[in-house]
């Protein structure tokens, strides 16, 4: 316990010194939420239609060393990969070498049968209804180590729903939209990546690799949930984490950024830079089921292609989040994109995320 509250002392010493003085509403907002929340450390960054109007960092990256979080820190980012692979899907839609509503049947044979009428644009929106291969997302355990098995457990198991009635996020998703993107354009998820995105925007900082890899500026995660009692709730102190991906789920989580490189991506997306701008705006046209309701976690929370889809204040918004700590806004109209990442499961950075755009929105708008 000693040990512990001398880490904590040291934090909130390196929280003071690596913060901007008192007087700005947005580190003061982000300082008052990490002591609420006990959240280590916070990279933030605000991008507008290519300029860079905030990129900072608060806290630490290691409890442990007491090692100071920078603006040039990399987190983990989970389930935001999954907008990269939906890039990359629909770049091979805009360039003809997919159709948006092909079943996936015709383009992997060995599926099996009740698997093979699912289309990639249910894919993409977690419309699908196929068995999810993961068996718990918190603690990264999947029904096998590699796809081959994966895919083999999850075959003989029913359907979760028809696909296209309901919305249900699923892992299985885009693990075949990564075979899919591998046997189309011949390549592997790296190198595709690397070609299409991660070289062009210069995004030097985004690797793939889990806990089980070293990562120059990366540190630990750590989590503020308690998963001992039949429902999560929050713990009573941050305790480290561990968390893993097999490389067969890279199109699913995996990617390692930082918050600027991440910001930039999305701006980039926006302006029409990695994507045709028609494509962008289906990418983030909001989807609908087979009985014309739109598809997506309740009713103001949407799925496009990929990326969720909000509305406030009549501003369309599209975003994405991932492990419960990290995730970005992006507002249309206005170009501007936040992005929250954090190394504390449960630390809520999409409210975070949507607290401070909304406060910078309201800003400009005076």
């Amino acid at each position: 316990m000693a040990f512990f509250l001398s880490c904590l002392a040291l934090c909130s010493l390196l929280h003071f010194m690596a913060t901007p003085a008192l007087g700005d509403p947005i580190a003061d907002f982000v300082q008052a939420t990490m002591k609420e929340r006990s959240i280590p450390g916070l990279s933030l960054a605000v991008v507008q239609d290519g300029k860079t109007l905030r990129e900072e960092a608060f806290g630490v990256v290691s409890l442990e060393l007491g090692v100071a979080a920078t603006a040039q820190s990399v987190f983990p980012v989970a389930s935001v990969t999954k907008i990269f692979t939906a890039t990359l899907v629909m770049r091979l839609v805009q360039d003809g070498k997919l159709g948006i509503d092909a079943k996936v049947g015709d383009l992997l044979p060995d599926l099996p049968e009740t698997w093979r009428a699912v289309t990639l644009r249910q894919l993409l929106t977690h419309t699908s209804g196929l068995p999810d291969m993961i068996v718990d997302p918190m603690k990264g355990l999947w029904l096998g180590e590699t796809r081959e098995e994966a895919l083999a457990k999850a075959a003989p198991l029913p359907l979760q729903f028809e696909a296209g009635t309901a919305w249900s996020y699923n892992q299985t998703n885009y693990i075949l939209l990564g075979m899919i993107l591998e046997r189309v354009s011949g390549k592997s998820l790296e190198a595709l990546l690397q070609e299409s995105i991660l070289g062009p925007l210069q995004m030097k900082s985004t690797t793939y690799a889990d806990a089980r890899q070293v990562v120059a500026g990366r540190g630990p995660w750590y989590s503020r949930i308690d998963f001992s009692g039949t429902q999560p709730r929050l713990a009573t102190k941050v305790y480290p984490t561990w968390v893993t991906y097999p490389d067969f789920v890279h199109t699913c989580a995996g990617l390692n950024t930082t918050a600027l490189e991440l910001a930039r991506f999305v701006d980039r997306v926006a302006a029409g830079k990695v994507l045709a701008p028609a494509t962008v705006a289906n990418m983030w046209q909001r989807q609908t089921l087979r009985d014309g309701k739109p598809a997506g976690m309740d009713e103001t929370t949407g799925m496009g292609l990929g990326w969720i889809l909000e509305e406030h204040g009549g501003s369309p918004w599209v975003g994405a989040t991932g492990g419960a700590t990290v995730a970005l806004r992006h507002a249309v109209r206005e170009k501007l994109t936040v992005v929250v990442l954090t190394n504390c499961q449960g630390s809520d950075p999409d409210g975070i995320a949507t607290e401070i755009l909304s406060r910078l929105l309201g800003t400009q708008a005076k």
